[in-house]
């Protein structure tokens, strides 16, 4: 009798804490607006931890940021733990930059090389930097045309043009851009290889068009070479040349871009519109020098970009690459990215400064000397505000040129 009071009121004690616990349960779904109740029929789902819930990663050894919600971060977390992370991770494209973090992580360059610029872009090499070489070939998915800097028109002893700097001419390197290197994980096709010609003579007659014509197209054909650059004075002098050049090249199915110098600082086209429209029909397209404004000073200021944008028809802006500098001065002298970074760990440089009005990076410091130096030399928000201006006027980039860069600035194209 005893024995079976006792399990009676076990019994009972048991349904009672039941009672409460579905009780508190109840009231916890009520308050929670993420719970609901399976419909008839619906299927329980299993709980997706990564599109539920937000994530910030901070990894403070490598000085590397992720902030991402939902199921992006999957993608973005995935990206740490497999390889380097975008520089806007890093949080490098800034107008407040670290001289430090400069120095600790130029050289890092993304895990995931794929163009992210939507327009044309033409990256120039050149032999006297010859690390653009090597920088072509490693993003080669990243641009539509490679000019290496290769060829000039000259003439010989009895004043006859002649192509010559043909000994520059690196064939396995054509074909590893075009096609990428054995081993290469992107077997993409690549961008068209394009040399640059530059017309070196001081005169021209009305002969030497169809020769000039006939041997430029006898060497892209001899070399693999999708077309050629061309950069040669664009006036009414040269303009019938050009068309019988332009219409030449189209009908052996090769390309042709012309070089043009840059705008005035009023930000007018080197060129009338009218000559423009001319040559326009027939060229491929225009690479359009947009650097070297006001040395010593900024390269490349902003509100002369804008202004030159502007003065330019939307049909003239889809045929024009616009110039984009990977290349500073210090005072009046050129730097490429390796003395820029050599001198920002030799010389007491307190801060990197933006120039607003500008939209460039700048800094100065006293040489042993004693003379003061001022250097402005491209950092990423200099180039980010660039891409993102030549995006909303529609025009592609030219770069000049890849070995004069530093290695992460690849991560914005």
């Amino acid at each position: 009798m005893k024995i079976a009071l006792l399990n009676a009121l076990t019994v009972c004690f048991l349904v009672l804490l039941l009672a409460i616990d579905d009780s508190a349960y109840a009231r916890s779904v009520s308050n929670d607006d993420t719970i609901h109740k399976l419909e008839k029929g619906e299927e329980k789902k299993d709980f997706n931890f990564v599109s539920n819930s937000n994530l910030d990663v901070v990894k403070r050894d490598s000085l590397m940021e992720v902030q991402c919600d939902g199921l992006e971060c999957a993608a973005e977390v995935a990206g740490v733990s497999g390889g380097v992370p975008s520089v806007w991770k890093r949080g490098l494209v800034t107008t407040q930059l670290n001289l430090t973090l400069l120095l600790q992580e130029h050289t890092q360059t993304a895990s995931n090389v794929l163009k992210k610029f939507r327009g044309r872009t033409l990256g120039y090499v050149t032999p006297w930097n010859s690390r653009g070489y090597d920088m072509a070939k490693r993003f080669r998915t990243k641009f539509t045309y490679i000019s290496p800097v290769w060829l000039q028109v000259r003439e010989d002893p009895d004043h006859v043009p002649i192509i010559t700097g043909t000994h520059d001419i690196d064939p396995q390197w054509v074909q590893d851009i075009k096609i990428g290197a054995e081993g290469d994980e992107l077997e993409e096709e690549g961008p068209a290889v394009l040399p640059r010609v530059v017309y070196e003579r001081n005169h021209i007659s009305w002969e030497d068009g169809p020769l000039i014509i006939s041997k430029l197209l006898t060497l892209t054909d001899e070399h693999d070479f999708d077309g050629i650059v061309f950069e040669i004075p664009v006036m009414e002098e040269t303009v019938d040349m050009l068309q019988q050049m332009a219409r030449a090249f189209r009908a052996a199915d090769k390309l042709l871009i012309l070089v043009l110098s840059r705008s005035s600082k009023d930000g007018e086209m080197p060129v009338t519109h009218e000559l423009f429209n001319k040559l326009a029909p027939l060229v491929h397209c225009f690479s359009m020098n947009a650097y070297d404004v006001s040395i010593p000073g900024p390269n490349a200021p902003y509100s002369w970009l804008k202004k030159t944008l502007e003065k330019m028809s939307p049909m003239e802006r889809q045929r024009i690459l616009m110039g984009l500098p990977f290349y500073g001065y210090d005072n009046t002298e050129a730097i490429t990215g390796s003395s820029y970074i050599e001198s920002l760990k030799v010389n007491d440089v307190a801060k990197i400064r933006w120039d607003a009005a500008a939209h460039e990076c700048q800094h100065t410091y006293t040489a042993e000397t004693g003379s003061r130096h001022v250097v402005f030399y491209p950092c990423l928000q200099f180039l980010q505000d660039r891409l993102k201006l030549y995006k909303a006027y529609g025009v592609g980039v030219a770069i000049w040129e890849l070995g004069q860069g530093l290695d992460f600035f690849y991560d914005l194209l």
